[in-house]
């Protein structure tokens, strides 16, 4: 009669633990040698590159340390949010936020941030959701775009006071001819009559203001940059006369 086979656990090979502890071992190797060849690839690009893991810096290439201004490694481990703008932070920590939960999957921004040095820098951001060491994560691509912001502000300004110009100039053409009338009939008038008569009073207040408003159009027709003032605080703003008819 046949022996049922032997199942002692005794029996069983013992795992090759010594083997096993050299796998894990180059497992680790190959992972960082991994992460030194992201890290050679991403500081050889222009552009800046950072990683995002649980709102904190997780990565941060040179270019990318650049732009923020600050020490190397002096920001990975801490919340991304310290260099962001005040008045940009809310729609920043919304998308990154959407991005870490998977409700999408790119995000395309700009934003200003804060430097070590307190200065403010406009950057551009192209983010994508991925997996980095087996939890979601935020990786993405910045530029420092503050000239090409200043450049644009420029630009638009000068399209403003070139319509302000038109306007300027069409004003003090139309202004200057009854304002003349206005100025040269008070001035007659006043010839006329006496210093005591009720009615000079009030035309020399007309010519008074015809001399003010003549003032006016001349700043008006000086006009060679653009610069406002309040009109209603917080609400509008009007060319501030004076500023902009200094140059």
């Amino acid at each position: 009669m046949n022996e049922p086979p032997d199942i002692n656990p005794a029996s069983e090979p013992e795992p090759d633990l010594q083997a096993l502890q050299q796998k894990i071992a180059l497992l680790q190797k190959e992972l960082t040698d991994l992460r030194e060849q992201y890290r050679l690839l991403a500081d050889s690009l222009l552009d800046g590159v950072f990683i995002i893991t649980d709102s904190r810096f997780d990565y941060l290439n040179q270019e990318a340390e650049r732009i923020f201004a600050y020490p190397r490694g002096a920001l990975l481990g801490k919340k991304y949010s310290r260099i962001i703008h005040l008045d940009d932070l809310d729609r920043v920590t919304y998308l990154i936020s959407e991005l870490l939960h998977g409700r999408i999957n790119h995000a395309h921004f700009e934003a200003r941030i804060v430097t070590s040095k307190g200065l403010v820098v406009f950057v551009e951001v192209d983010a994508v959701a991925v997996d980095y060491l087996d939890q979601p994560a935020v990786q993405g691509l910045v530029r420092d775009v503050t000239e090409r912001k200043k450049l644009e502000e420029e630009k638009i300004s000068k399209e403003k006071l070139a319509g302000v110009l038109e306007m300027a100039g069409a004003t003090c053409h139309e202004v200057n001819q009854p304002l003349t009338a206005i100025l040269g009939h008070a001035q007659l008038a006043l010839e006329s009559l006496s210093p005591d008569d009720p009615v000079y009073t009030s035309l020399k207040i007309i010519e008074e203001q015809a001399r003010r408003l003549g003032e006016i159009t001349k700043k008006i027709s000086r006009i060679a940059s653009y610069k406002t003032k309040p009109y209603i605080p917080g609400h509008s703003n009007i060319i501030d006369i004076d500023q902009a008819s200094k140059g």
